[in-house]
């Protein structure tokens, strides 16, 4: 048994196994720079880790001193000494500093320094244990610069950063985030940002904030009032993003922008807008009345005109001056018309009367109605129609009136005894219809914008043609009525210009009664009708009445509403002529009771107003006015 147990024991370790291991532990460590100072501070032993540390063989650095690793300026401040002192005096002393290696470059160490005493406490030496940190000092300089240029980009960004609790509690604020509110960042951490948010507001943000709980890593963006330091609201928009699982953060991250500048603007823009549609509604009743106000003397003036040709048909001064009157009052009509046509074609409220119509009938009315301007600037007029029938589906008057336009036009900007040509063909499935003069013609920047409204070419005093810059509009607006497009050609000023109107062709030729609608019907024979004319103008009752008796016509007339339904229970009136715009009783409640006491039967109402809106109209069929 005695000798089993001492099998099991180890061999006693002599001084020199002793010597053996702390060799080749000095050895293998080579992570560490470990050796050995004498009481000088010179270097006694030196192994594999501090040569493959600090770049020395132990032959090259035993006996040189231990500031042969210190920095000159460290040496000036005599570092070495005091770590060895510090170690004499303390039993070790720890640093973190650079050292020199032999080739001169620098690495950041972490060390300690150890004093050796004997059994009686004599001083022996120094052990010293050096370990590189230059990569971890690399990653942490990184780090931090990353942190710094990071913090900096917070500081100076004009959004705001904050930070947040799950209650709303503030835990970091930006300079940017507290200066919107005059607030430095300090004065913000603690607060709960509820207790800043305008009372309006805060419901819908604490539902936003609940929604944004439920979903880590989720974002919701809002707009907000906050109270800042001297009392006012500002307005913000924060997007707030939901990090409370992330333990780098670990907090609610809200960046909000000061948007109270663009809240005014948009105020300022809506209380403009609102104006501007006000003035809009206001146009449209001014060109309403302004067009009613023009209406009443015109009309009356034009059946004046009538009454001369019929009474003094002999009399060339007399026709003539009725002629001239009459091209005047038609002028002034087609002013007043395209003004109040412009006004419902930019609302939108213009209706076609669509039915099958020829391309030669709308043509042939375009020339009737712009025939007297061409002729009164002697002008050449060549039209050019289509050998076959080439049939539309539109409103004949409407496409008469763009083609009339532009038949205007050319007369108008063309020097007096010029040359205008009308050409109409099919082409394809589309009806083209040109319009060209030998006029001043269209500056090429004039081009694109020459059917805006009232938009109107350079004049000068010698050449003014006059027109309120409508016409071409119209016509743009007419043709796309119709699924058709017009556009403008023309190689520069003095060199004439050309108008080309694109309209889709009916499929298929109409039958015979649409045919007769589209050409239009011929006058029948006249009859006689009894016929009341309600006007409280005198002059427009009468200049009608004179014009119809002079058409064989019986005629009475009423000058307000209750006399007309006065004559209307003592008579047996065919035909009632009837102003809308009479004084206290107006001419819809005058329709109405003549309906409600003659009924539908016998009597035919028409409506002879100078209002021309469609609300108008609508009132009158509804007032059960016949036309």
């Amino acid at each position: 048994m005695g000798q089993e147990a001492s099998r099991d024991l180890a061999p006693a370790q002599t001084p020199r196994t002793v010597e053996e291991q702390y060799r080749l532990f000095m050895e293998c460590v080579k992570d560490y720079a470990i050796f050995f100072l004498d009481v000088q501070g010179c270097v006694a032993s030196w192994n594999a880790g501090a040569e493959a540390i600090l770049g020395y063989a132990e032959a090259e650095i035993v006996g040189q001193p231990l500031a042969r690793f210190f920095t000159a300026e460290e040496v000036e401040r005599g570092e070495p000494e005091k770590e060895l002192q510090t170690a004499a005096a303390r039993g070790r002393a720890s640093d973190d500093r650079f050292v020199v290696r032999k080739d001169g470059s620098r690495l950041w160490v972490t060390g300690v320094t150890t004093a050796l005493r004997d059994h009686a406490g004599n001083l022996r030496g120094f052990a010293k244990v050096t370990r590189d940190l230059s990569e971890r000092r690399r990653a942490e300089d990184a780090l931090r610069a990353s942190a710094e240029r990071f913090r900096a980009l917070v500081e100076n960004s004009w959004d705001g950063i904050t930070l947040m609790a799950a209650d709303g509690t503030i835990l970091d604020s930006s300079s940017a985030a507290a200066r919107t509110l005059g607030h430095g960042p300090a004065e913000l951490i603690g607060r709960n940002g509820f207790d800043l948010i305008h009372p309006e507001d805060a419901p819908a943000a604490r539902e936003l904030l609940g929604r944004l709980l439920c979903e880590p890593g989720g974002r919701v963006t809002m707009q907000y009032r906050l109270r800042h330091k001297d009392g006012s609201w500002r307005w913000l928009e924060g997007t707030g993003t939901n990090l409370l699982h992330d333990p780098a953060v670990a907090a609610l991250v809200v960046n909000d922008r000061d948007i109270t500048e663009r809240k005014c603007l948009e105020d300022e823009l809506r209380r403009r807008l609102a104006e501007l549609a006000q003035a809009d509604r206001r146009k449209d009743e001014f060109l309403a009345v302004l067009g009613h106000e023009l209406r009443n003397p015109l009309a009356p003036i034009r059946n004046a005109c009538h009454v001369l040709r019929l009474k003094a048909p002999h009399d060339a001064d007399l026709r003539r001056s009725g002629e001239m009157i009459d091209r005047q009052v038609q002028h002034l009509t087609r002013l007043v018309d395209d003004l109040l046509d412009v006004s419902r074609i930019t609302r939108g409220k213009v209706q076609l009367r669509v039915e099958p119509v020829e391309l030669t009938a709308v043509v042939a009315r375009a020339v009737e109605t712009s025939r007297p301007l061409i002729d009164a600037q002697g002008h050449e007029l060549a039209v050019t129609l289509p050998a076959e029938p080439v049939w539309l589906e539109g409103d004949a008057t409407r496409l008469g009136q763009a083609l009339a336009n532009l038949l205007n036009n050319a007369a108008k900007y063309t020097e007096r005894g010029g040359r205008i040509r009308l050409t109409a063909e099919r082409d394809g499935d589309q009806a083209v219809v040109r319009v060209g003069d030998n006029g001043t013609g269209i500056a090429p920047a004039m081009l694109p914008r020459i059917f805006d409204l009232f938009l109107q070419a350079e004049r000068n005093l010698g050449r003014s043609q006059g027109g309120l810059g409508i016409g071409l509009t119209l016509v743009r607006a007419l043709v796309e009525l119709h699924g058709g497009v017009v556009e403008a050609q023309s190689d520069g000023l003095e060199k004439g210009s050309e108008f080309i109107v694109r309209l889709p062709v009916r499929a298929g030729a109409p039958g015979r009664a649409g045919a007769e609608a589209g050409q239009g019907g011929g006058a029948g024979a006249r009859t006689a009708f009894r016929v009341l004319v309600v006007d409280d103008n005198r002059d427009s009752a009468d200049s009608v009445a004179m014009l119809l008796r002079l058409w064989g016509h019986d005629v009475t007339v009423a000058y307000d509403g209750p006399s007309a339904v006065e004559l209307a229970r003592r008579g047996q009136f065919r035909v009632v002529l009837l102003d809308i715009g009479l004084p206290g009783m107006t001419g819809y409640e005058v329709a109405r009771q003549l309906r409600a006491e003659a009924g539908d039967e016998g009597m035919l109402l028409i409506a002879m107003t100078g209002y021309g809106q469609e609300e108008d109209r609508r009132r009158s069929q509804a007032a059960r006015i016949d036309h």
